[in-house]
């Protein structure tokens, strides 16, 4: 499980940076990797979650989030990414990585729009941090 994190930060990189569906495709591998480590069939529903997450949630110029302010925006698609591994770390842990999730997107929004951390590695930081919890699963 602990390769989760990584297989994700280059899922984003490569869904920000040359193929969007990457992005969208990353429940694939989670899903895979949650049932061969034993977390059974419900494991393969993070193939829809993660599809729901990066596909119905976007965080760009065009959202239909944009209502939320940008802060809300960025928010909102770190807390639904967090909360799409509910399937495979449970209702407990899936709720902490949301809250995670949220949190650090917005705290990467921030570091982007002080020219701290910018692309390609705000992509990677993006998945990795969103999935973080895997690593203790």
């Amino acid at each position: 499980m602990w390769a989760i994190p990584f297989i994700s930060g280059a899922c984003y990189l490569i869904g920000g940076q040359w193929w969007k569906p990457a992005r969208w495709f990353m429940g694939v591998p989670i899903g895979l990797i949650g049932f061969f480590a034993g977390h059974g069939l419900i494991s393969l529903l993070s193939i829809l979650t993660y599809w729901i997450a990066t596909s119905c949630f976007p965080y760009g110029d065009s959202s239909w989030l944009n209502f939320l302010g940008e802060w809300g925006k960025w928010a909102i698609c770190g807390l639904v990414l967090g909360l799409a591994s509910i399937v495979v770390l449970g209702p407990l842990w899936g709720t902490i990585q949301g809250i995670v999730g949220a949190i650090s997107f917005v705290i990467l929004h921030w570091l982007d729009e002080k020219n701290i951390v910018k692309n390609p590695l705000q992509e990677i930081l993006r998945g990795f941090i969103g999935t973080s919890l895997f690593l203790f699963a």
